[in-house]
């Protein structure tokens, strides 16, 4: 064990003298957006931090804030919505508004004064705002329309509306539609907020120009349980005199008609693509004016001629229509839309940031592997588009087909792909050209997980700039950061990052390139890796909530969400369901975000109970185990009983529903769950350990780690339990042998029972299996399988094997949670100091402020720099073999750094 020195850092270090004035109030957060609009939550979360370059030791001691329907009331100190009163505190963040009620479409101004230990006066923040949205289904004013159309799929009472064609080839689907709405404004704007959703994805334009630069929006929810939708703020699109709104509309997942294994074109939702518009202005006079989808509206076809999620999308510009969208242009032989039955999901709006157009690559490589065929290779596996720019004759089809791997004859192979579908198409856009001059085109409705494309069709060699590649993912933002001076670990890290943006598209995401569905088990195996790397809290708050509208009413969870109704009673199970509660204890851990936890804490009592009962002696002998061990052909051989790992997730299931409900205030429960623990620990130990060898069932890493990892030693067996892990790794030549499920454990199993540098090595192995491997043979992300995409079914792009990353913050860095005091309030610094490195710098974005780590080997002494933020301490931990030589209270790099000097007990 590390010997622990005694020395709190309280806030950012050293004690300087300084005033309060000094001191500044900054980062105003309302769930977690700056100034957001079009929010619907009754009892949003305000966070703030606090700043002082000039002022060290900083503690807030007491916080009052003053919330107004007015700027003006506000700098009077008027609080007409909620003043909190000065509450002694040293929270600043996931303060929940408590006030009076919310009302639609209005904003709210507030601000917050921060008493500290550096004087008497407060110190006040600048004002900030939110916005609401349409809080209640009567404040929409709009009706749901669509085009005219043949086919539609819905069904309620028995009754058919229009004509139901379920097996109808896909390729038979009905264009995508424009819908415009033109209108008059008779004098000056002051502010207009389009409240916007159009199912399955919609572009929206105003005046010609586009509205916003969201893509793929709305975000996939079961669509009969909730429907998102959009604010936009449009105030500067609107002119005096004609007006012309226009949308296009996607079928998204909404009508997702191509067939698959996973019956997402049955799913209960399906239907036409809609749009429910309310366009609300005020004028400079204080009047108002309501512009809403209805029956006025006009629709024709657009050049999208087919689109879908998984084939691709084939745009024709022979039949684009110049101007379709601005004030001038002439509908009058367009067709009146129709009125569209409403999705059956309650409407809420989209809290989670958008998916966005982000960042862009050059092909690097050309091939012609046939005399029609080129073949172009990007350095980034992604998912999104390419942007083409071709000079062809009218007519002319270019096809763009997306994949990762080849064909022996060069060209590009789909085959491991597109094998769980029932179309020849797949992951292919087409563009057909409508002159002889220049073009440019991306898909819209659509998205391809790839780092290869074959185009065909050209008559010449493609130039890399007119095949651009973009990624598509969900904008959150990348907030941390790791380097270090062995190269390697900095390529597994790059891994990471890339992994969880493209497995980001409004839900947690499963390989974007075949199956884009939202794997629990995926999802919550790189839960802390995407916290760590992004801000997610939103992203999880939206997905955790598609989770709790897949229960069923008996307490099961489904294997993936959003669900069409597949995914229950085999995929699923203790080891994949356990992510509707870790994520929840994740986001608390890291955001001190209690709120996801109350929203959610009635069905995570009700999927307790559900286990409870579908356990025997309360072992959870069900559901899938460890995915895709190294040496295993198929990922459903294990080597590593899925009853053990199933009722590991049982017991950490109860463990973190005792600590839930005593943070909730249910004590009763609390005692119960954790009664619960220790007899499923009990019989966990009963069935599985061999008190004779020191192992766990099959003999196997993860049998072992798992043990270790979940708590579920007892103390006299814990020694030997290490001992035989470490001896099950030596026996790989200090290779893991572990599927999804062990790597997790693995990791931290070992480091914390003094097997760093075993681990090291294992991180850094260049052999099958490991991350190193996959860096020898060229992985820009992280892969399905420790083998590649030799194995099939396989992918390029997944995220559950991630927690290499989490590793390199918690003992590289050295930056560690401390429970009892989430959210980075207080934390520990532990690093380890690995032979192999010379250097490590990084940072980590927390609710208070960025903590910062910069260390350096000089010989046997060792220079560690650390900021810590305001208004949080740090506990230090010495590593094993190393003591104080000089600790420095002022550092060179700038505020806030710390830099303690270490020296090696007995250098070599």
């Amino acid at each position: 064990m590390n010997r622990i020195i005694q020395i709190l850092f309280l806030s950012l270090a050293a004690i300087l003298a300084a005033d309060a004035q000094s001191l500044t109030v900054q980062k105003l957060k309302c769930d977690y957006k700056t100034d957001p609009i079009g929010i619907d939550n009754q009892a949003p979360s305000l966070s703030w931090q606090i700043r002082g370059d000039e002022v060290r030791d900083v503690e807030q001691r007491a916080y009052q804030v003053l919330v107004a329907t007015s700027e003006e009331l506000l700098a009077e100190g008027l609080a007409d919505a909620w003043n909190s009163g000065v509450v002694e505190s040293g929270q600043s963040a996931q303060v929940s508004y408590a006030g009076e009620a919310l009302e639609s479409a209005e904003t709210y101004y507030w601000m917050v004064r921060v008493w500290t230990n550096k004087g008497k006066d407060p110190v006040e923040s600048p004002a900030a705002s939110w916005e609401m949205g349409l809080l209640e289904p009567s404040h929409w004013k709009g009706k749901w329309i669509s085009a005219p159309r043949v086919y539609s799929f819905r069904q309620r009472g028995g009754v058919l509306h229009s004509q139901k064609v379920m097996d109808r080839p896909a390729e038979q689907t009905a264009p995508s539609p424009y819908l415009r709405s033109s209108f008059n404004l008779e004098k000056a704007v002051q502010k207009a907020r389009l409240y916007i959703s159009g199912l399955g994805y919609y572009e929206a334009y105003l005046n010609g120009a586009r509205v916003g630069d969201r893509v793929l929006d709305p975000a996939w929810t079961s669509y009969h349980k909730r429907v998102l939708y959009t604010t936009y703020d449009v105030t500067e699109q609107l002119r005096e005199g004609k007006n012309a709104l226009g949308i296009i509309l996607g079928d998204g997942w909404y009508n997702q008609h191509s067939v698959d294994i996973w019956s997402v074109d049955k799913a209960p939702w399906r239907d036409v693509p809609k749009a429910l518009v309310q366009l609300e202005i005020e004028m400079e006079d204080g009047s108002l004016h309501t512009i809403v989808s209805d029956e006025s509206w006009k629709a024709r076809q657009s050049p999208i001629v087919f689109t879908s999620i998984r084939q691709g999308e084939t745009y024709d510009a022979r039949l684009e229509v110049p101007g379709w969208n601005t004030p001038e242009y002439d509908d009058s032989d367009w067709t009146p839309v129709w009125p569209a039955l409403a999705p059956q999901g309650r409407l809420q709006a989209q809290e989670l940031e958008p998916v966005r157009i982000k960042e862009s690559f050059k092909p690097y490589e050309i091939t012609q592997p046939t005399d029609s065929t080129y073949l172009l290779y990007y350095p980034q596996d992604i998912a999104g588009w390419v942007k083409i720019r071709v000079k062809e004759s009218n007519g002319t089809k270019i096809s763009i087909k997306y994949g990762e791997a080849l064909n022996m004859d060069g060209t590009l192979d789909q085959d491991n792909l597109a094998k769980f579908t029932y179309h020849k198409r797949y992951q292919t856009d087409e563009y057909i050209c409508r002159s002889d001059d220049w073009e440019e085109w991306h898909a819209r409705f659509t998205y391809h997980g790839f780092c290869a494309v074959e185009i065909t069709g050209l008559t010449a060699k493609p130039l890399p700039e007119n095949f651009m590649a973009y990624s598509v993912y969900t904008d959150m933002a990348h907030v941390s950061s790791f380097e270090c001076s062995d190269e390697m670990i900095n390529k597994i890290h790059g891994l990471t990052p890339w992994s969880i943006k493209g497995n980001a598209h409004g839900y947690a995401e499963a390989s974007p390139h075949r199956e884009k569905l939202g794997w629990t088990g995926d999802a919550h195996l790189a839960g802390e890796a995407t916290l760590l790397n992004f801000d997610a809290k939103l992203f999880y708050r939206k997905w955790i909530g598609d989770m709790a509208e897949d229960q069923l009413a008996s307490g099961e969870l489904c294997a993936v969400s959003p669900t069409p109704g597949w995914g229950y009673e085999i995929y699923n199970g203790p080891a994949w369901d356990a992510a509707f509660i870790l994520i929840p204890w994740y986001q608390y851990l890291y955001a001190g975000d209690i709120d996801l936890l109350e929203r959610h804490y009635p069905q995570m009592e009700l999927y307790f109970d559900y286990l409870e009962q579908n356990s025997q002696d309360l072992i959870a002998d069900f559901g899938l185990g460890d995915w895709a061990p190294p040496y295993s052909n198929s990922s459903n051989i294990y080597t590593t009983p899925a009853a053990l790992t199933s009722t590991a997730y049982f017991y950490q299931d109860a463990v973190i529903l005792s600590k839930v409900s005593t943070l909730l205030g249910f004590p009763n429960a609390a005692e119960e769950y954790l009664t619960r623990s220790r007899e499923i620990k009990e019989a966990f130990h009963e069935r599985f350990f061999d008190p004779q060898t020191g192992f766990y069932t099959s003999h196997t890493q993860t049998a072992q780690a798992c043990a270790l990892y979940q708590g579920l030693t007892r103390p006299e067996n814990h020694e030997i339990a290490v001992e035989k892990l470490a001896e099950l790794v030596h026996a790989k030549d200090d290779h893991l042998n572990t599927g999804i499920l062990g790597t997790k454990y693995l990791l931290d199993a070992l480091s914390e029972n003094g097997h760093e540098e075993l681990v090291y090595k294992i991180v850094t192995q260049k052999t099958f299996p490991g991350w190193g491997y996959w860096v020898e043979q060229g992985a820009t992300t992280m892969w399905e399988r420790w083998g590649g995409i030799a194995t099939v079914p396989s992918g390029k792009n997944f995220t559950f094997l991630s927690e290499v990353d989490v590793w390199f913050y918690k003992y590289i860095l050295g930056i560690k949670l401390i429970e009892e005091k989430p959210a980075y309030k207080q934390f520990e610094i532990s690093p380890c100091f690995f032979e192999k490195l010379d250097w490590a710098k990084g940072k980590i974005a927390t609710m208070y402020g960025d903590i910062e780590v910069d260390w350096s080997r000089e010989g046997s002494s060792i220079t560690y720099q650390v900021r810590i933020p305001e208004n949080t301490s740090a506990i230090f931990k010495a590593p094993d073999g190393y003591r104080f030589k000089k600790l420095k209270k002022n550092g060179p790099l700038g505020s806030g750094f710390h830099i303690i000097l270490l020296e090696e007990t007995n250098p070599s």
